[in-house]
């Protein structure tokens, strides 16, 4: 194709673009425009689900030390009760022989098996009960 066809094809789209040489430029600038505003709301969703995700982690970290703490709470009652157990069951080691237990050692194992069945319910993390809940 000649130079002269070639100029004529260019200034015929150039009108048909935005009536100047300039339009066909002006449409460069207009998708670079386009593609940096895409950019711009990319970068932006990609920060709320960066501001979401640290939230998500911080409310985890925020379980996992209440679980822990439960656990530690939850494992020094148990060692309290279990050291109280064993402290009646000693008073009356001769006695168990005929497996007859005294009632203090009978209301401790009683009131300790409520506290395992309300924790079993009610998960780890809710309060403790007291250990002079004692149903019969």
């Amino acid at each position: 194709m000649s130079n002269g066809i070639a100029s004529f094809y260019f200034i015929v789209i150039a009108l048909m673009s935005g009536g100047t040489i300039g339009g066909l430029f002006g449409f460069g600038f207009g998708a670079d425009n386009e593609r940096a505003r895409q950019n711009a709301q990319s970068v932006i969703d990609l920060t709320k689900i960066i501001t979401a995700s640290n939230q998500l982690i911080n409310d985890s970290n925020a379980a996992s030390k209440s679980m822990r703490q439960a656990l530690t709470k939850r494992a020094a009652h148990d060692t309290h009760t279990t050291r109280e157990i064993k402290n009646a069951l000693a008073q009356n080691a001769g006695n168990r022989v005929d497996c007859r237990f005294d009632d203090g050692v009978m209301r401790n194992l009683n009131a300790a098996r409520s506290r395992a069945a309300a924790t079993a319910a009610s998960g780890v993390r809710n309060a403790v009960p007291s250990s002079g809940a004692v149903s019969r």
